[in-house]
């Protein structure tokens, strides 16, 4: 027999072989587990045949394009953010402030004797300059002899310093409000401001106060 259809021979013999033995693999697979399926036998063309799957994310455009519609949104958005932050601050000085006055009022009942709360520039003495704001520091002592004045011997109940962190308070009572020991006050109201924003605490001839 000649050389070159001895070795078609055997190629022809290898190639049955290889065929004989994954026939053979692909049936004790589906015998072991018959309900799954296993790429692994899939032919060149079925592997070739399958669909690519399409890369997704965001192109350079489109990022830039969200950057500058976030960032419009942002300036859009940024004072009336910032105007709430105001109000917020407001509101938390004058619940402060109505607090402060609760308590004035309440030492004179207690005390049995008037209490006086001043406006003040270095927290040992009560101030009658008009310049100074009311932020700056109050003073509420026990006033013994009603004259609105922290006198040597007095007793000082408390220091508020600062008195508020908003720009000014204002008062329309001067520069002293007293309570007296039955809880009735000298009146008056509280203006509490931040630039564009202001809220008031009224103070009332019977002594209570409230938040306007």
């Amino acid at each position: 027999m000649p050389r070159a259809r001895i070795i078609c021979q055997q190629k022809a013999n290898r190639a049955a072989s290889n065929f004989t033995t994954l026939s053979a693999a692909r049936s004790i697979w589906s015998v072991i587990v018959p309900h799954q399926r296993f790429d692994i036998f899939l032919s060149a063309e079925t592997v070739r045949a399958r669909p690519r799957l399409k890369n997704s994310g965001f192109s350079l455009i489109e990022l830039l394009a969200a950057l500058l519609i976030t960032g419009i949104l942002s300036l859009v958005a940024l004072p009336s953010f910032a105007s709430l932050i105001r109000n917020n601050r407001i509101v938390s000085e004058s619940n402060s402030l109505l607090s402060t006055l609760m308590l004035t009022r309440s030492e004179a009942i207690k005390r049995r004797e008037p209490v006086t709360l001043c406006k003040s520039r270095d927290g040992k003495s009560c101030s009658a300059s008009a310049a100074l704001d009311w932020n700056h520091c109050a003073i509420m002592f026990a006033d013994s002899n009603s004259n609105r004045v922290l006198d040597e011997g007095e007793k000082v109940i408390r220091i508020e310093a600062p008195f508020s962190m908003a720009q000014t308070i204002t008062f329309s009572g001067g520069n002293t409000l007293s309570y007296r020991a039955d809880g009735s006050s000298t009146s008056g109201t509280f203006t509490i401001k931040s630039e564009d924003v202001q809220k008031q605490v009224v103070v009332s001839l019977a002594g209570r106060a409230r938040i306007k």
